[in-house]
């Protein structure tokens, strides 16, 4: 009776009978409708391997920021990872915030105990001449579909979790672009699922450069060639069988190809921004690189496409003087300035663009072959 009026009193109640481990458990159960499948199972797996071994045993009004400091310094002093740290701390924080907000806890343990966010290694990008080379050696020593998805991923800039999910239904050969539509994502390297981007600016259109297009149709002739009627249908880059490739093979793959050419390593996770059709430099919306940047002159420009976070083709831009897209620049200037894009509204007016694709709620045939496998 205590615990109840202290509990209108103070307008929390705090359940003494609750422990850390039941109390996360309902707050993953919680959140498991509205968290990506990667970040749940992120989550999942600092909760089971280490938040409940660790602090599972306390009542949940009982959890101070002693214990979780102290719990820290132990790991620190096992020299586990700085990120990992910070990862398992943070989802504590995000689980007891959940508690704060429905009352059942006057303030957040965590809230001070999180360990400042490690800075991010700077990402290795590979030059021109690598770029080539990669694309070369692929070309001569491989020549399948994988030489055609890495083609498709340096011209487009699009996530290895894009180029994956890429469905013939939203490349438009004639038009010369396609539409990001999908993402695949493996958990845990196995269960395999088809997904929405997470913003909407991801779901955006794509131009294709003439290399980009040529890999398409090499890939369209092999699958028209499989198919008994002749068709494209499903995934463009995929198995035999036409299930979807695993994340985790396309990336071995890049670094044994990598590791063949004693090339820098990459990863291929993030998405460029607004790249030069005919380098590889970065393009800002309003202005091209300073110094104006140079073509590798042999035909294997690495970014032949602009791209840039839009919901229609922003068409393919150059910031090299003399190139056939992008605005001259003014004699001696020694660059170009890209014309500003126009408008949705604008754009849709004149003919330009079709209207984004419709995007249906359920994913398409394929999807539904990856989802159980």
């Amino acid at each position: 009776m205590k615990a109840v009026l202290n509990g209108e009193l103070r307008g929390v109640y705090e359940d003494r009978r609750v422990t850390v481990a039941s109390f996360l458990r309902q707050w993953l159960a919680a959140q498991k409708e509205e968290l990506a499948p990667n970040t749940y199972a992120g989550y999942e797996a600092c909760v089971e391997r280490d938040l409940i071994p660790a602090f599972g045993h306390y009542r949940l009004p009982d959890l101070r920021p002693k214990h979780i400091e102290r719990w820290i310094a132990a790991q620190r002093k096992a020299k586990r990872g700085k990120v990992t740290i910070y990862r398992i701390v943070s989802t504590l924080r995000n689980a007891l915030n959940h508690a704060v907000r429905s009352w059942g806890l006057r303030y957040n343990p965590a809230k001070h105990s999180v360990p400042p966010r490690p800075r991010a290694e700077e990402r290795t990008c590979w030059t021109p001449d690598e770029a080539a080379a990669f694309l070369r050696h692929g070309a001569e020593r491989y020549a399948d579909r994988l030489t055609d998805l890495f083609e498709v991923m340096l011209g487009t800039g699009m996530r290895r979790s894009e180029v994956l999910a890429l469905h013939w239904s939203d490349v438009h050969l004639v038009d010369r672009k396609l539409f990001v539509r999908w993402t695949l994502a493996a958990i845990d390297n196995g269960k395999i699922h088809l997904r929405e981007p997470k913003t909407e600016a991801s779901r955006a259109w794509i131009s294709l450069s003439p290399r980009v297009m040529a890999a398409l149709h090499r890939q369209a002739a092999l699958q028209m060639s499989a198919h008994p009627d002749g068709r494209l249908d499903g995934l463009v880059f995929a198995k035999p069988d036409g299930l979807p490739l695993r994340p985790q093979w396309v990336l071995d793959q890049l670094r044994k190809r990598t590791a063949e050419l004693d090339l820098p390593r990459i990863g291929l996770v993030s998405r460029p921004g607004a790249r030069c059709r005919d380098c590889s430099r970065s393009v800002s919306p309003d202005r091209s690189p300073n110094p104006p940047c140079r073509s590798l002159g042999n035909g294997l420009s690495t970014v032949p496409a602009v791209r840039r976070g839009s919901q229609e083709a922003m068409g393919r831009g150059s910031c090299c003087p003399g190139r056939c897209s992008g605005r001259p620049s003014h004699p001696g200037s020694g660059s170009t300035r890209p014309r500003r894009p126009r408008s949705p509204i604008a754009r849709r007016r004149r003919g330009v663009d079709g209207p984004v694709p419709s995007s249906s709620r359920d994913a398409p045939s394929a999807c539904g072959r990856a989802s159980t496998r």
